[in-house]
């Protein structure tokens, strides 16, 4: 059994590894990044990192979360090609952290590792790349 986060996203219910997890932080004002997928719905300061928000609805294809109160942002370390990057997802409403395993079928598990590869993968092997995050914002 492995601990996992929970969270809705449009109807459903997702959970992705607590160990992947940072913090919870309520929806910070958003600077939003020209020329950006539609799914990174910005950026925002977080104690001097600058952290990258992807609204995984629009990644399941659910459309764009509706932010009410409960919308908060979960606050993620993924690796991507060695490097750990950091990332905001951006959630309808934070649930529990439960004990499941791979096979529970009561929740969908969020692979974070294969978001961040998707939005990265454009970018692959530019010069003009230097960072992981820079890749994602663009």
């Amino acid at each position: 059994m492995t601990a996992y986060l929970t969270f809705r996203v449009a109807d459903g219910q997702y959970a992705v590894p607590l160990a992947r997890m940072r913090e919870i932080v309520p929806l910070p004002p958003l600077t939003r990044v020209p020329t950006t997928s539609p799914m990174m719905r910005g950026l925002f300061n977080r104690i001097g990192q600058i952290v990258p928000v992807l609204d995984v609805s629009m990644h399941l294809g659910f459309g764009e979360t509706a932010v009410d109160a409960r919308s908060c942002v979960a606050i993620a370390e993924v690796p991507l090609n060695g490097e750990p990057v950091t990332l905001g997802v951006l959630v309808g409403e934070i649930g529990d952290v439960v004990e499941l395993s791979a096979a529970d079928p009561i929740f969908r598990l969020l692979d974070l590792e294969q978001l961040v590869t998707s939005l990265a993968a454009p970018f692959a092997g530019r010069l003009a790349v230097h960072s992981v995050q820079e890749a994602i914002c663009r």
